[in-house]
């Protein structure tokens, strides 16, 4: 197996950038601690934010799909089976429980998600396949405890988008090729908010904070719950040319892609303090949440055919694309410093421009020179703190 090792922070903030898989990668998980992937085989490999391979979790079925909350992992696999893995302290994971579909069920769980309550399981159309826009099984969605128990399906109506769920504690999703994204409550089971998408196409979902954010095909709609009330948009920069990092253009792949499907929205990753929404013109936009400005967009110019999903994980964006796992540290970008500053009470414009901040604080001190002791009170309090 060849490996490509990058360790040195280039302009975007690449940290490891590295061939992890003998095949293609087809999805990822990710958190502060761990990086999760599986690339449909009968396992998932889990990884820690530096790219160094932990420990494999062997699982029942191929899998398809990951996600993570805190130290588990959910998988979602062939057959209409799910996992339920619990990493451990000391890197000895445990199977926890299995999450299975009632009945025969043939179809492959493409979509996976996890809270601390709940994990959430459903099929959508196969990669690469046609599929009968008809078949009940890819339109429903299904909520399990995390004992493996089932505790309500949520049947859509129409077939599922990829990426087209998430879970909360209170708020189940799920988003179809109606064009239509249905909220649901975890705890009845009943339908409670529903919501348009635009086009024929099923936008990518996910929660914070008790507001849901929606992709669309060059923004992030942001809603409160359980009103549905739009809060506002996450909008990409305009990109000066069709070359420009910031046009979903630059990366589109000139040799088509494998998909017999309509091309889905953006699919959302969503921690901490950046929401990242990657697309299938091989395209990742981050914005940073304090503020709602994009940070930066990163582009894969290889031009590969095959999945490119995103996670984050605290400060950490991870990319897959084909059998490559890079990871992104994002602190490097002045649009974080700067709406973490802005976020403390302190404009970054004073930290980076000292004769902005001469004539500022002259002016808030009346004096013309200022010391630390009189300008510290100013600075933390009053009508007219800096």
């Amino acid at each position: 197996k060849k490996h490509i090792f990058d360790r040195m922070v280039d302009n975007n903030g690449l940290l490891f950038s590295s061939e992890v898989n003998d095949t293609a990668i087809r999805a990822v998980a990710a958190n502060k601690r761990f990086i999760v992937l599986c690339a449909e085989d009968n396992n998932a490999r889990v990884f820690d934010t530096k790219g160094n391979l932990l420990q494999t979790l062997q699982t029942a079925q191929k899998t398809r799909n990951v996600a993570i909350h805190d130290r588990y992992v959910a998988t979602g696999e062939k057959n209409g089976l799910g996992e339920l893995f619990d990493l451990g302290e000391k890197r000895k994971a445990s199977l926890l429980c299995t999450l299975q579909s009632k009945g025969k069920v043939s179809v492959t769980m493409y979509n996976v998600d996890i809270c601390s309550t709940s994990v959430m399981l459903s099929s959508s159309r196969p990669y690469g396949m046609k599929a009968d826009d008809k078949d009940k099984r890819l339109q429903v969605a299904h909520l399990y405890n995390l004992e493996g128990t089932l505790q309500h399906s949520f049947v859509h109506g129409a077939m599922i988008g990829r990426m087209g769920i998430c879970v909360s504690e209170d708020y189940a999703v799920s988003s179809g090729e109606d064009q239509v994204v249905k909220v649901w409550s975890t705890r009845t089971g009943d339908l409670v908010l529903q919501l348009p998408a635009e086009k024929g196409r099923s936008p990518g979902v996910r929660f914070k904070n008790h507001q849901l954010y929606v992709s669309g095909a060059s923004d992030v709609s942001v809603y409160s719950l359980p009103g549905g009330t739009l809060e506002r948009r996450l909008e990409m920069e305009a990109a000066g040319s069709p070359s420009s990092p910031c046009s979903p253009q630059a990366a589109t792949n000139s040799v088509g892609t494998l998909r017999a499907t309509p091309m889905t929205y953006p699919r959302l990753a969503l921690a901490g303090n950046y929401v990242v929404s990657a697309s299938e013109t091989r395209v990742a936009t981050v914005w940073t949440l304090l503020d709602g400005k994009p940070l930066c967009s990163i582009v894969d110019e290889r031009r590969i055919s095959g999945d490119f999903y995103a996670a984050v994980g605290g400060d950490r964006l991870v990319l897959i694309a084909g059998k490559m796992l890079k990871i992104y540290d994002l602190t490097v970008h002045s649009g974080d410093k700067r709406a973490y500053s802005e976020s403390l009470g302190m404009s970054l414009d004073y930290l980076i421009d000292p004769a902005q901040f001469t004539q500022v604080a002259q002016g808030a001190a009346g004096q013309e020179d200022p010391n630390f002791h009189q300008l510290a009170p100013l600075v933390a309090y009053g009508d007219h703190a800096l």
